[in-house]
C-alpha cells in the first residue's frame, strides 16, 4: 500500500472527504489520473458534461478512486444516463468506509435514481455455455450480474447473447422507468458439430433446383440427339435418296428419327432455361444481417458533485 496523492483534495465545495486504498497493481498513473480528473471537474463546471464524463472515466482507468466514480457517476446523471450513474454510485458505496461522509450522499442517489430506471434479472437457459455472454449497447453483463436485479434504462432494447460454436440470438425488450422483468436468455444453435445446421437461403434453394432441372434437360437434348443421328444411319441404309423409296425399317427410323429431334430440341431449351434461371438465383444468394437499435435518453439535471478523485 501507498498513500494517495493529496493536492486532489485541497479545496472541497460539498466537504467530501475520504481515501481509497488500492494495491499497486491498481495504481497506474496517479500523476496523469489527477490531471484528468481536474480537467473533469472544470468541464462540469461549465457544463460540458459529455467531455466531463469521458475525463472522468479515463482518470478513472489510470488510477481506480472511489471519488472519481462518484463524480463519474453524477456526471452520467446530468446526462440523463441514470441505469450508468446508478451502477457507478453503487460500486462507490460498496467501497465508502461506514464513516466516510460521502456514503449518506451515494445512498441519497441511488435512493433518487432507482425508480428512474428499470431493473431485469437474466438467467441462463438449461444447456446454455459457460461462456455464454450477454451484451446490450456497449454494455457486456458480467458473469456475478446474472440472477441479479440488473439496472437499464427505460426503452427499447436489443439484447446480444454469444457463445463460442452458437450463432447469436436477439432479444428485443421495452422497459418502463420503476418496473423490474425477468429474462431468461440462451445463444443460438450450434455453428460446430455434428448439431451444426447451416442456415437455408431460399433464392440459393431455387438455384440450385433450377440448375438440376437445366443439366436434366441437357442430358435429355445429348441422348436425344445421339438417338437421332442413330435412327438417321437406319435410315440411310433402308431409303434410296435419288427414289426416294424406303422399306418399313427406312420409313419407321425416319419417324422414330423426327420424334426423337423434337424430344432433343425440347430438351435443350429446358436445360438453357434451368441452368440460366438456376445461375441467376445463386447468384443474387446473399444472407442478411443484423444491427443491434440504439436507444436515447433525454437528460435531466442533478445538483450533486465532489470537487476530490479519491
Amino acid at each position: 500500500m501507498r498513500p494517495r496523492s493529496t493536492k486532489r483534495g485541497a479545496a472541497i465545495g460539498l466537504a467530501l472527504v475520504g481515501t481509497l486504498h488500492v494495491t499497486e497493481a491498481q495504481a497506474q498513473d496517479p500523476e496523469a489520473a489527477d490531471k484528468l480528473f481536474q480537467q473533469g471537474r472544470a468541464a462540469m463546471a461549465r457544463g460540458d458534461h459529455d467531455a466531463a464524463c469521458k475525463l472522468f472515466e479515463e482518470s478513472d482507468q489510470k488510477d481506480r478512486a472511489v471519488g472519481t466514480k462518484l463524480n463519474l457517476a453524477a456526471c452520467e446523471e446530468k446526462r440523463g444516463r441514470y441505469a450508468t450513474a446508478l451502477r457507478l454510485f453503487q460500486i462507490a458505496k460498496s467501497q465508502l468506509a461506514s464513516g466516510d461522509t460521502r456514503l449518506p450522499v451515494a445512498k441519497r442517489r441511488i435512493a433518487a435514481l432507482e425508480p428512474k430506471v428499470s431493473f431485469v434479472t437474466f438467467s441462463l437457459a438449461k444447456g446454455a455455455p459457460a461462456d455464454t455472454t450477454v451484451r446490450f449497447g456497449s454494455v457486456e453483463l458480467e458473469s456475478d450480474a446474472v440472477g441479479r436485479p440488473y439496472p437499464m434504462e427505460a426503452g427499447a432494447h436489443r439484447i446480444l447473447v454469444d457463445a463460442h460454436g452458437r450463432s447469436q440470438s436477439t432479444y428485443d425488450i421495452e422497459l418502463k422507468a420503476g418496473e423490474q422483468q425477468s429474462l431468461e436468455v440462451s445463444p443460438g444453435k450450434p455453428t460446430e458439430g455434428p448439431e451444426a445446421t447451416a442456415p437455408v437461403d431460399g433464392r440459393r434453394t431455387r438455384g440450385y433446383v433450377l440448375a438440376g432441372v437445366g443439366a436434366a434437360g441437357v442430358s435429355v437434348g445429348l441422348l436425344a440427339g445421339a438417338l437421332v443421328l442413330s435412327k438417321k444411319s437406319t435410315a440411310d441404309d433402308h431409303c434410296d435418296d435419288s427414289l426416294r423409296i424406303c422399306d418399313q425399317i427406312g420409313k419407321d427410323a425416319n419417324d422414330s428419327g423426327r420424334t426423337w429431334a423434337t424430344v432433343s430440341t425440347v430438351g435443350w431449351l429446358v436445360g438453357a432455361a434451368g441452368l440460366g434461371a438456376g445461375a441467376y438465383f445463386l447468384l443474387k444468394s446473399d444472407p442478411g444481417s443484423e444491427t443491434a437499435a440504439a436507444v436515447r435518453i433525454d437528460p435531466r439535471a442533478t445538483s450533486f458533485s465532489m470537487l476530490h478523485r479519491w
